[in-house]
């Protein structure tokens, strides 16, 4: 019977639903609801088990036609059970720290009463989005011998870094709006009273976890998702760091989505062809039980079916110009074994000085480029990986023209390309910058330039510059000092056509996707009202060559060398030893008026004076008439 005929008779034949109290390891009690298919009651054999955990209201994403598809259609049991601390359910919320692998384990104790339930035949799985994606993340780290697999779908597995604060900058607009929307908004302070990397983050890192992952996983997401990249990293740590036993059995399907706009064509500013929309033929809920029939029923019904279980481990969706409808190249499906691609190379994109973007290394005329960034007077969030709390419900891909002429960004432009370059990766921003404050944020917008002047945004992120050397410890700027900032962007698989432009825009805010830095270095608060402006400098010369790292996977353009400079004379080091430091010593007399300037492995200019530690460094010797470049 096909599924449109099936839909009909919902109301002939159609689930029941019992409501319990399931007891947690503390005493604490949930409210936990049991859909039984239509035909439990007459005959009332042991089946496979769906279970869901939600902080929503149980019906919100399970509404009535999913429930009837999952259990009359599909004919599954689905367990829906309410968070500690909502909807019903006893206990105070703690966001996600109650359901994975401390002390209090509430998905684990789920699975447990679920398969000693007589409706249980032993096999059980988890579902859903969102919040119900991050619950499945957090009990996979826990090991039960019952649950054989979890499709955790536009999810997160490691807060810190994917949800609340990337970069180290608290990520205001999602964690605020979503925690106000689920009745919670004074969790909002306790998130901001962790804003670096620490133990209370490791408990919700399943990268911590690697080893109890004993678990097949589909792992679906957007290209313009909230979490797109902790579930890229989710698949790439477990399927090829994880236990064994789920090694090479995580599946990752990535379309050109967003959050609340998953499976479909419209996004932003842009539509994609129909071969991007999954949601009129059901095609997402299609796969995920394909998925389950394999893992809880043993069953292959079809091809198709065998090629998503045993085939390419990566399905995803090659973007690029939607004005094109030629989707022979891109605009299309592509599979992998692994993301990114095995043929996919990084290329240096340089900036200039010009504001240009190039192959071509900076030479002597580059030197830096400039801005004053007024924290009172942000750059506005337009576009991005969101879906609550932006103006205007500016999600995914948007044309971000109106930031483009403001004097606190910078804007670094290609020439025209000559042919069509597919970017499939993550990009990594390399800036060697300044600052006079204290503190600041570096923010990146990598956008596509159609050639009707549109620039479209495909990627972003952020990085707040005392997390620049580690997310566990704050470390000041030395204001007007040098300094190496390494910001990846989230990744896409993006192809920018030939006659379109590649484009950077650098600034120090973007709000209110991320919080405001002050710029004072002053501890982390939210909203401070101290403000200080900063003069910022991106440097573009060939000694400090800022420059975006490209993952081409076609073409492979011919790799432009950074310049050589010719060594004028020979020059020998060594270290002296002085008290408990090692000096660098020059045993040759040098030319009049030479400086001496010493980096270390990080570009990070360091003291001539310093205790050197071992390892390599670069000396860079100037005077009137040249610079010479040592490695020691």
């Amino acid at each position: 019977m096909g599924l449109i005929k099936s839909l009909i008779l919902i109301n002939l034949f159609s689930y029941s639903v019992d409501t319990v109290m399931v007891q947690m390891r503390d005493g604490v009690n949930l409210v936990t609801e049991i859909c039984y298919p239509w035909w439990y009651q007459y005959f009332p054999e042991p089946s496979p088990v769906l279970i869901a955990r939600t902080p929503y209201p149980r019906d919100q994403i399970l509404n009535d036609n999913v429930r009837w598809l999952i259990c009359d259609f599909f004919n599954y049991i689905l367990v829906i059970q309410s968070l500690r601390g909502y909807q019903g359910s006893e206990g105070f919320p703690t966001v996600f720290l109650t359901d994975g692998w401390g002390n209090l384990r509430d998905g684990y104790d789920l699975v447990e009463w679920v398969k000693n339930q007589s409706f249980c035949n032993g096999n059980i799985g988890t579902l859903g989005p969102s919040a119900l994606g991050i619950t499945q993340y957090m009990l996979s780290g826990v090991v039960h011998p019952n649950l054989k697999t979890l499709i955790p779908w536009i999810a997160c597995h490691n807060m810190y870094f994917y949800a609340a604060f990337p970069g180290g900058e608290f990520r205001k607009a999602l964690v605020e709006n979503w925690l106000n929307g689920i009745g919670t908004p004074f969790l909002i302070d306790s998130v901001c009273k962790h804003p670096s990397y620490d133990t209370l983050w490791e408990k919700l890192n399943l990268n911590t976890r690697l080893d109890s992952i004993i678990y097949p996983m589909l792992h679906f997401t957007g290209w313009f998702d909230i979490f797109l990249e902790s579930q890229v990293e989710a698949f790439q740590k477990i399927n090829f760091l994880g236990n064994n036993l789920a090694r090479g059995k995580q599946k990752l399907i990535i379309g050109p989505w967003g959050h609340q706009t998953f499976g479909q064509r419209q996004q932003g500013d842009i539509t994609f062809p129909s071969n991007a929309d999954w949601i009129s033929n059901l095609k997402v809920l299609d796969l995920q039980f394909k998925w389950f029939d394999y893992y809880l029923n043993g069953e292959i019904n079809d091809p198709d079916d065998s090629f998503l279980i045993f085939g390419p481990r990566v399905e995803f969706y090659l973007m690029g110009d939607v004005n094109d409808p030629d989707t022979t190249l891109f605009n299309r499906w592509y599979y992998s074994d692994t993301f990114p691609p095995p043929q996919v190379k990084y290329y240096k994109f340089y900036l200039h000085s010009d504001l240009s973007l190039s192959l071509t290394p900076p030479d002597f005329g580059d030197t830096y480029s400039s801005y004053i960034s007024r924290p009172w007077d942000p750059v506005p969030t337009i576009g991005g990986n969101e879906f609550i709390g932006i103006p205007n419900d500016a999600y995914g891909p948007k044309d971000i023209s109106p930031i483009l002429n403001r004097s606190d960004v910078l804007v670094f432009t290609s020439p025209l390309l000559d042919t069509s370059y597919a970017v499939v990766g993550r990009p990594i921003m390399v800036l060697y910058a300044s600052s006079d404050a204290f503190d600041t944020d570096f923010a990146i917008r990598l956008a596509d330039v159609y050639p009707d002047g549109r620039t479209i945004l495909v990627q972003d992120n952020i990085l707040k510059a005392r997390y620049r050397h580690s997310f566990e410890n704050e470390e000041l700027l030395i204001p007007n000092q040098i300094d190496t900032f390494y910001i990846p962007l989230w990744s896409t698989a993006y192809v920018f056509n030939k006659n379109h432009r590649i484009r950077i825009i650098i600034s120090s805010t973007n709000y209110p996707r991320f919080e405001i830095n002050p710029q004072t270095g002053a501890p982390f608060i939210r909203n401070d009202p101290n403000q200080v402006e900063a003069i910022n400098k991106v440097y573009t010369n060939s000694t400090f060559p800022s420059h975006i790292l490209l993952p081409l996977m076609w073409p492979h353009p011919v790799y432009v060398k950074e310049k050589e400079f010719e060594d004028k004379y020979d020059i020998k080091f060594e270290t002296l030893l002085r008290g408990d430091k090692n000096l660098l010593s020059i045993r040759e007399k040098l030319p009049p008026e030479t400086e001496i300037e010493i980096f270390d492995i990080r570009g990070s200019k360091i003291s001539v004076n310093k205790n050197l530690k071992s390892g390599v460094y670069f000396v860079l010797l100037k005077n009137k008439q040249s610079k010479n470049f040592f490695m020691i």
